[in-house]
């Protein structure tokens, strides 16, 4: 998945370059052919522009959140006029725009700044991901959290107190798996298991559900 964010990030900072036209940055971007494979776009023709705006507005929700998701802020406040506003650098991208080429400039060079802090963050968590992918921890966290996303996908779980009733149950199946995992492996190994304790607290955490 951070690999999938890493290449979005890097798309969507190849798009605004093509956007903006500006010199250096263009000249080291992906060619049009290359962004958008077979659609044989023209760079400089309104065809191109409509083309790279629709796939800007498209994603740069999702780019946004992807962003803040790995802690590199997207807001900014704007005083103009005695009156200050705040903005969201991507997703009021077009809101921002105006004829003054220095603003325009400065807007340019704040969203490749935010969108490079953004590439630097994935580059730095990806060794990280590419380990828990195959970590057996991260999965029976994902297993165990699964039933919940179902459920909660499914509006089953929207309301406070049967979100309540559900996860205090779910608890409870939980350590009671765990706890047959331990004895299981206990057992295997030739552990002496106290029945007798283990009845004791299966008993209370049943009571304590009514």
């Amino acid at each position: 998945m951070t690999k999938r964010h890493l290449n979005r990030i890097i798309r969507f900072k190849n798009l605004i370059i093509h956007r903006e036209q500006w010199g250096p940055e263009i000249e080291s971007a992906p060619t049009l052919d290359e962004l958008f494979p077979g659609e044989n776009l023209q760079r400089g023709t309104m065809d191109a522009v409509r083309r790279i705006e629709q796939e800007i507005r498209e994603m740069k929700l999702i780019i946004s959140y992807n962003l803040r998701h790995c802690g590199v802020g997207t807001r900014m406040t704007v005083t103009t006029g005695g009156e200050t506003n705040e903005y969201d650098l991507l997703v009021d991208y077009f809101r921002m725009a105006n004829d003054n080429e220095l603003d325009r400039r400065q807007r340019f060079e704040e969203v490749m700044e935010l969108l490079d802090a953004g590439i630097g963050a994935h580059k730095n968590r990806l060794p990280r991901a590419k380990i828990e992918m195959f970590s057996p921890i991260t999965w029976i966290a994902y297993m165990i959290r699964l039933p919940i996303t179902v459920l909660e996908r499914a509006g089953l779980a929207s309301h406070p107190k049967s979100q309540e009733k559900f996860l205090n149950a779910y608890a409870w199946v939980v350590q009671f798996a765990m706890l047959a995992l331990i004895l299981v492996v206990a057992g295997h190994y030739g552990a002496k298991i106290p029945w007798s304790d283990i009845f004791s607290y299966v008993i209370k955490a049943i009571s304590g559900m009514k």
